[in-house]
C-alpha cells in the first residue's frame, strides 16, 4: 500500500472502523512513512483524550422533538384534488394550442411581396438558362486619323458671315490680328473670277485661334517630335491596321510573352517592351528619358505593318533596324 492509498484510511484506523487486514496493511506503511505515523499518533492521541469526557445526558424531550422534526422533513406534502385538476387541464390547453399552430403553419407556406406563394427549388431555373445569348462579334476597326481640315476658302456667295460663325461673347475674345486677317480675305476676294495661283489663302479665325492656342500649350519635346511623327505616317501609310489588332487582341488573351529591358543606345537611355510570339518581336515600344515614344508592330517578315500614336505624346516607329540595334 502506498501514501496515497493509506493516508485516507488514517482516520478509519483510529476510530476501528476497519478489518483487521486492512487496519494491519495501514499500520505497516505507517511504521515506513513518517507523515502517515506523525498523523496516526495525533489521532490516536485525541481518540484517546475524547474517551476521557463523560457524556452528556440526552434530554428526555429533546430526543422526542427530533424525532418528530425528522418525520416532519420526510412526510410528503399533499396537494388539493382541486389544484392538481386546475394543473391538469391548463397543460392539456398548452398542448392543444401548442399542435394546432404547428399544424397551421405547417400547411401554408409564406408569400412573396407581390402576393404569390415562393416557388419551390423544382421550379427555379437558373439564370444561364433564361439569359439571351449573344454571339461575338468582329472586333470594332481601329478608328483611322480624322482627315485634316481644308483651309482653302470656297466660294465667297457660300460662306457664312462672320458674326453666325463667332456670335457674342466669341467674338470678342478673338485676337485682333485674326480679325484683321478675315476683314483683309473679305475684302480680296472676288465673287465670280478665280482664285490668284500665287496667293496663299488666309487662315480662317475659327481655325487658327484654336490652332494657336493649342501650339502654345504643346510641351517643347512634342513640337520637336512633330517632324518625325510626319515621316513615319508616311512610311507606314500603306500598311494595315489588321496586323496592330491582332496583336492587341492575343496580347490581351495573354497569348504573347512580355520582356523588359532598360540599356543605353547611342548615347541615349532608354527602356524597351517588346511582345513576343515564340522568339518572334511582334510589338516593340521604346521610351525615353526625354517623354519621347516610339511604337511598332511587325509581320510575320519583321517589317513595320502599322504605327498609331500612344500617350500624350507623338508616337513614332522604331528605327528599322531596332530590333537587332543595341543587343536586342
Amino acid at each position: 500500500m502506498n501514501h496515497d492509498q493509506a493516508q485516507p484510511l488514517l482516520l478509519d484506523v483510529a476510530y476501528g472502523e476497519l478489518t483487521p487486514g486492512e487496519a494491519r496493511e495501514v499500520e505497516l506503511h505507517a511504521a515506513g512513512c513518517p507523515r502517515c505515523a506523525a498523523e496516526l499518533a495525533e489521532l490516536l492521541a485525541a481518540r484517546r483524550l475524547a474517551a476521557r469526557l463523560a457524556p452528556e445526558p440526552v434530554p428526555a424531550r429533546g430526543r422526542a422533538e427530533l424525532v418528530a422534526a425528522a418525520r416532519r422533513a420526510v412526510a410528503p406534502v399533499g396537494r388539493p384534488a382541486r389544484a392538481r385538476a386546475y394543473a391538469l387541464a391548463a397543460s392539456v390547453a398548452v398542448v392543444a394550442l401548442a399542435v394546432g399552430v404547428t399544424l397551421r403553419w405547417s400547411g401554408q407556406r409564406p408569400a412573396w411581396p407581390g402576393g404569390d406563394a415562393i416557388p419551390e427549388q423544382g421550379d427555379l431555373v437558373p439564370m444561364e438558362d433564361v439569359a439571351p445569348r449573344v454571339a461575338p462579334g468582329p472586333p470594332a476597326p481601329v478608328p483611322g486619323p480624322a482627315p485634316a481640315p481644308s483651309l482653302a476658302p470656297g466660294p465667297a456667295a457660300a460662306r457664312p458671315p462672320a458674326a453666325k460663325r463667332l456670335p457674342g461673347p466669341a467674338a470678342a475674345a478673338r485676337p485682333r490680328a485674326s480679325q484683321q486677317d478675315l476683314a483683309r480675305a473679305e475684302r480680296g476676294a472676288a465673287p465670280a473670277a478665280a482664285p490668284a495661283p500665287a496667293a496663299r489663302p488666309p487662315v480662317p479665325a475659327f481655325a487658327a485661334a484654336p490652332e494657336r492656342a493649342a501650339a502654345l500649350r504643346a510641351p517643347e519635346a512634342a513640337r520637336r517630335a512633330a517632324p518625325a511623327e510626319a515621316e513615319v505616317e508616311a512610311h507606314a501609310a500603306g500598311a494595315s491596321p489588321a496586323v496592330a489588332e491582332d496583336v492587341e487582341r492575343r496580347a490581351a488573351a495573354g497569348e504573347l510573352r512580355e520582356e523588359r529591358r532598360r540599356l543605353t543606345c547611342d548615347g541615349r537611355t532608354l527602356e524597351r517592351v517588346a511582345l513576343l510570339d515564340g522568339e518572334r518581336v511582334v510589338k516593340l515600344t521604346v521610351r525615353f528619358e526625354d517623354g519621347a515614344v516610339e511604337v511598332g508592330w511587325y509581320d510575320g517578315a519583321g517589317a513595320l505593318r502599322a504605327v498609331r500614336p500612344s500617350g500624350a505624346l507623338p508616337s513614332r516607329a522604331p528605327a528599322a533596324d531596332a530590333l537587332s540595334r543595341c543587343a536586342w
